[in-house]
């Protein structure tokens, strides 16, 4: 939740070594239109390749999550979504790579997620599919091994 804040605010901008190349975002406590055009973390300037976002419209984050994020929004001037990215993906126009390529995409997997657990989505199949397609390229690879390469 807080830590796709995190992770998004550590990848703004940045420029010390190759992109991630999935990234993946779940039950994302983040504004459903932070990673558009104007949003506070634009998906271009985000050091990452590809990024997914998997929600669910039963995370009952949407309960709480418009009124913490209007005060910050009032303070600075700037309007917040009122709307978790956790509980209905993205909105926005959301910009595209250097050759024009779409670097966002939302998986919708209320089906199979009930709560705000990222323990859910590890055990849905829409997410273990996900997973399975983002790493399929990578060889030989042996149960215990150093996944850092991937």
């Amino acid at each position: 939740s807080l830590g796709c804040r995190v992770c998004l605010s550590a990848l703004l901008d940045f420029k010390y070594s190759s992109p991630v190349e999935h990234l993946f975002l779940l039950a994302a406590g983040v504004g459903a239109d932070e990673m558009s055009v104007n949003g506070a973390f634009p998906a271009n300037r985000v050091g990452a390749k590809r990024i997914t976002v998997c929600y669910s419209a039963k995370d009952p984050i949407k309960v709480g999550f418009g009124f913490a994020e209007l005060i910050p929004g009032v303070w600075n001037l700037r309007p917040h979504s009122i709307l978790a990215m956790a509980a209905v993906g993205l909105r926005g126009k959301t910009p595209t790579n250097e050759n024009g390529e779409k670097i966002c995409y939302a998986v919708n997997c209320t089906s199979e997620v009930p709560h705000h657990s990222v323990h859910f989505y590890f055990k849905s199949q829409a997410f273990s599919n996900l997973l399975k397609s983002s790493v399929s390229h990578v060889k030989n690879l042996q149960a215990g091994e150093n996944l850092s390469r991937l």
